[in-house]
């Protein structure tokens, strides 16, 4: 393998020039190094520093175990990944090292598509890959104390960029400019600070997007050309958080004027802001107006007594979509 070839040849190079560098670090004995904690670890773990730690070494574990799981499931089409069952075992395994203060376990990339290019198919892959590495740490420290660290740093990243989707970079811009942003904060954040750091920054800026889609929310109204007929657009969602901008719209619409509420861009809408609209066309109609209603579209947002819908509005035929993905009866008016 192309890894193995590029590790070697650095150890070689290392040894040959004498380099003054960092090498892996192995205990000459492996079973002498396991050591139970003491009584004084025990209770230093529940500190509150202890405690900050644990949960720290937890989230960034588990982290980084179940974004290897993704990546390598991607890699194959052999059996998915049991996430629980791979946190479960995870958390065994680093309990029991924990109690003989040895360094947490994780999944690594580089360990799992190792694996997938060797042709592994089942569990007993990643458990052979366990037994080859305990045995020369067993039997053959000497070789692993000459590979130079930053060799498998190169390996990592190598690793990487060749799991590196470049064709999905290009479908989230489909989804929005905000998606690729996320996606480059996120990876400037791990590499520039750590990786649970990089994946809070990345969760955080999620959470901002979304409360942003939730809170968003544009009304406009345009004169539709026709005597006192207009047209509303709704964009966004409609919570009752918004409901004094769209009522201060409403005010502006002529009492005796044909309303037409168009709502193909509205994400979510609420019972008050339904309401609202119900409430307001009621009163509209006593006026001598007129209003109506994409019902079709509606009607996945709540439950009410529909508005009109009338097949002869101006901006029916760009909005025939709404009308085949439902199949209720003709709605009615409201009175």
């Amino acid at each position: 393998p192309g890894a193995l070839i590029g590790v070697t040849g650095a150890s070689i190079a290392a040894a040959a020039f004498s380099l003054d560098i960092r090498y892996v670090d192995i205990p000459a004995n492996l079973i002498e190094s396991l050591k139970p904690i003491g009584t004084g670890s025990i209770s230093a773990m529940f500190s509150t520093q202890g405690l900050m730690m644990m949960i720290t070494l937890a989230v960034v574990a588990s982290a980084e175990t179940l974004l290897c799981a993704t990546a390598v499931d991607k890699l194959h089409t052999g059996p998915r990944t049991d996430y629980n069952r791979e946190l479960i075992a995870q958390g065994i395994g680093n309990s029991i090292c924990g109690v003989f203060a040895a360094l947490p376990m994780t999944g690594v990339i580089v360990r799992s598509s190792a694996n997938v290019e060797a042709g592994g198919k089942t569990r007993a892959s990643a458990i052979m890959h366990g037994a080859w590495l305990l045995g020369f740490i067993l039997f053959f420290p000497f070789l692993l104390r000459n590979i130079p660290t930053s060799s498998l740093a190169a390996l990592l990243v190598f690793i990487g960029w060749k799991l590196m989707n470049f064709k999905m970079i290009a479908k989230l811009s489909e989804k929005g400019r905000e998606e690729v942003l996320i996606f480059f904060l996120t990876v400037v954040s791990i590499v520039g600070f750590d990786l649970l750091t990089g994946i809070l920054i990345g969760v955080a800026a999620t959470v901002a997007q979304l409360i942003y889609r939730l809170t968003h929310f544009e009304v406009s109204l345009e004169w539709s050309g026709n005597e006192a007929e207009y047209n509303m657009e709704l964009l966004g969602a409609a919570t009752f958080m918004r409901l004094p901008v769209l009522a201060k719209m409403l005010e502006k619409v002529p009492d005796n004027a044909t309303l037409h509420v168009h709502l193909r861009e509205l994400t979510y809408i609420d019972h008050a802001c339904l309401e609202l609209l119900t409430s307001w066309g009621d009163q509209h109609e006593k006026t001598g107006g007129i209003l109506y209603l994409e019902w079709d579209a509606l009607h996945h947002y709540a439950q009410a007594t529909k508005p009109r819908s009338r097949t002869d509005s101006p901006k029916q035929k760009n909005d025939d979509e709404f009308s085949a993905l439902s199949e209720e009866p003709e709605p009615q008016q409201v009175m």
